[in-house]
């Protein structure tokens, strides 16, 4: 989403290609992409204004997925070890790919 904010498009239209035209582009708009009654609505909660600074998306601090809401910092640590670097070598590797997740 940043990369499409600094090539010139504005964070509102970011949101929306990232949620109702993707769902629609892949032809679930009528399940997927908006907050609608009767629609499926995986989500996460930021800390900040993505409208205003579209790096807060990567603020996440609950996420709510099929139902059930969960801590996102706890979801991150239940990860630990099972994605990333597997020893302290492979660390230049993996933040190589991670350059804009900073």
């Amino acid at each position: 989403m940043q990369a499409l904010n600094l090539a010139g498009i504005p964070p509102a239209a970011v949101l929306k290609m990232a949620t109702i035209n993707g769902a629609r582009a892949m032809g679930l708009g009528d399940r997927l992409g908006t907050l609608e009654a009767g629609k499926l609505a995986d989500l996460f909660v930021v800390r900040g204004n993505p409208l205003q600074d579209i790096t807060t998306t990567r603020n996440v601090r609950l996420v709510m997925a099929r139902g059930q809401l969960h801590d996102a910092a706890e979801l991150l640590a239940s990860a630990k070890g099972k994605m990333g670097p597997a020893t302290a070598a492979d660390d230049d590797w993996w933040k190589g790919r991670l350059r804009f997740a900073k």
